[in-house]
């Protein structure tokens, strides 16, 4: 009994091949190839070749590729596709399904690593499926780690809202080629505030890269602690407060970070809120505070119960402990510093280190 049919029609013998590399049956593809191409190509039935070619892409090996690749009219490859080669499209479906093995092989077919789906980078889209080795693959290949997506965000704040582990390593290597640690999206926000709401770890490697942690956004003048509170990212709020963020900055409405974290917290028996409402006590003892608007601020509209401010007062006078006088005289310090960064306003002072240290908060934690 014949292992191939050597009647079958070219389209049926690419279809086997194709049968072959979804099952896996990979030692069949060589005697297929042997008998139905050795004076033709798989080019010469283009639909089922892209087919072929296609489900490589998704699933196959890298000998697999190379071995059917062998048997491709090299011009096929750069033949249109959506506006893109057909090289590229094969690499676009091998990044989405984090086929990273075929990655550097398309590539040097003519496979484009900085091209694009539906508006974001193939660097994007690997970062955001956290397939960090097809990552690698494009960056050997070439591609422009510089490159933004269609929101205008770079690979940092990619890097930071996705599931790769090794993000703050992986942050370092993109700031050593060159991507912008301090560059906006269009939403008018940096990585350090990305960081403040998905990721406290990388938060202090980008303070280290001189990130300000007190920078406002563009459009609301959040700073990464009121993103941060807002978010109700306990992590990210003790992380802040450690390097020195400023407590009580106000934002584009009058809004303290305080604010923002019991601005949703107003219903007496959502879990959420009693969350909230467990880490504001905490946060106040530490001088956290929350500041009347401004009505000329806010564009006069119409006024009503101030909420927030209405159980902010609640919160404050609530029994609690009595902190020390160190604690207190620290408050005084810290709020009184000028410069936007507490950490160097702090350790430019001539006092003992260790009370340097202490006045950045090194106990704070959320019990």
């Amino acid at each position: 009994m014949e292992l191939v049919n050597p009647y079958a029609t070219r389209e049926e013998a690419v279809s086997a091949l194709q049968h072959c590399v979804t099952r896996g049956f990979s030692d069949v593809i060589d005697p297929i190839l042997k008998t139905h191409f050795k004076t033709s190509k798989l080019s010469d039935a283009p639909n089922e070749c892209v087919e072929l070619l296609t489900c490589v892409a998704k699933s196959g090996s890298l000998d697999v590729l190379q071995r059917l690749l062998g048997h491709v009219d090299p011009e096929f490859l750069e033949t249109a596709y959506s506006h893109r080669t057909l090289a590229t499209k094969l690499l676009t479906v091998a990044v989405t399904n984090g086929n990273y093995s075929v990655c550097g092989a398309l590539v040097a077919r003519g496979g484009d690593p900085n091209g694009h789906i539906n508006g974001t980078t193939l660097l994007h889209t690997a970062v955001s499926q956290g397939h960090e080795k097809v990552l690698e693959a494009l960056v050997e290949g070439g591609a422009d780690l510089t490159l933004k997506d269609r929101r205008g965000e770079n690979l940092i704040s990619s890097v930071i809202m996705s599931n790769i582990k090794s993000k703050v390593n992986l942050v370092s290597r993109l700031v050593s080629g060159g991507v912008d640690p301090k560059s906006a999206g269009d939403n008018g926000k940096q990585p350090i505030h990305v960081a403040a709401a998905h990721s406290a770890d990388v938060i202090s490697r980008l303070v280290e890269l001189d990130c300000d942690v007190n920078q406002p956004d563009v459009v609301h003048s959040d700073t990464p602690l009121h993103i941060a509170c807002c978010r109700c990212n306990e992590k990210s709020i003790e992380t802040l407060i450690k390097i020195g963020a400023k407590f009580n900055l106000t934002n584009n409405e009058g809004e303290t970070p305080l604010a923002k974290l019991i601005k949703f917290a107003t219903n007496t028996v959502d879990f959420h809120s009693k969350l909230r409402k467990k880490l504001a006590r905490q946060l106040i003892k530490y001088g956290f505070v929350c500041k009347q608007k401004n009505s000329e601020r806010t564009n006069k509209r119409k006024i009503g119960r101030d909420k927030v401010i209405e159980l902010y007062q609640r919160l404050q006078k609530e029994p609690r402990e009595v902190s020390s006088l160190q604690h207190l005289s620290r408050l005084v310090i810290s709020a009184n510093l000028q410069p936007k960064t507490l950490r160097k306003a702090v350790f430019s002072l001539d006092i003992p280190h260790h009370l340097k240290d202490y006045l950045m908060f090194p106990d704070f934690r959320f019990s």
